[in-house]
């Protein structure tokens, strides 16, 4: 069975605050605040696969973002968190993010 409904909360260091219906509306609204393709460049993979690019895949459901760029949003909540904090990390954006 499915876990009960998460979504994810994102505060940016200036007090933006990034809280969609669902958590890959945040994480998407997230990665397109940051910069795509800075988010591009740190070469996250996910299930074996780039985490952005510009390459479809036939199985996973991947988002389209401006610029040609393709988004992997198959995973949990937990999971999405923990890639934000991975780019929040690796490009020192002091990001909090929670599940909620």
């Amino acid at each position: 069975p499915k876990s009960s409904w998460t979504g994810l909360m994102v505060t940016f260091p200036d007090g933006k605050i990034v809280n969609n219906r669902y958590a890959y509306e945040t994480l998407i609204e997230v990665v397109e605040t940051v910069g795509i393709q800075k988010v591009a460049e740190l070469g996250l993979k996910h299930v074996g696969l780039d985490f952005i690019s510009k390459t479809r895949d036939d199985f996973y459901n991947q988002h389209e973002l401006p610029g040609g760029y393709l988004i992997l949003t198959h995973s949990s909540t937990d999971k999405k968190k923990r890639q934000l904090e991975e780019i929040s990390e690796k490009l020192g954006l002091e990001l909090k993010v929670e599940v909620v």
